[in-house]
């Protein structure tokens, strides 16, 4: 309660379908925030990236990036989740 930050957690489930009749590639993205104040911290939760690999990785706009080869009526669940810590005492925009 009376701690010097504060920290939002924001998730996201993506849900996908292949409801054609043939196995598809799909390129998921979204993107991570960034900060661009020292104050500001932004971390990604999920998925855990320790090293860019061909199906996860963040790409060359910042962008997390997915490669998915779903195959006929498969369905998948992809969980999302960043943290932002900011000064208690400042405001920024969007986070509450």
């Amino acid at each position: 309660m009376l701690g010097k930050k504060k920290k939002f957690i924001y998730e996201y489930l993506f849900i996908l379908e292949n409801k054609r009749k043939s196995d598809e590639i799909l390129i998921l993205q979204d993107q991570i925030p960034i900060s661009s104040h020292q104050d500001i911290c932004v971390e990604l939760m999920t998925p855990k990236i320790e090293k860019n690999k061909e199906d996860l990785k963040i790409n060359n706009e910042n962008m997390l990036e997915w490669r998915l080869n779903l195959k006929t009526r498969e369905k998948i669940e992809i969980p999302f989740s960043y943290s932002v810590e900011y000064p208690r005492n400042e405001s920024v925009l969007g986070m509450e």
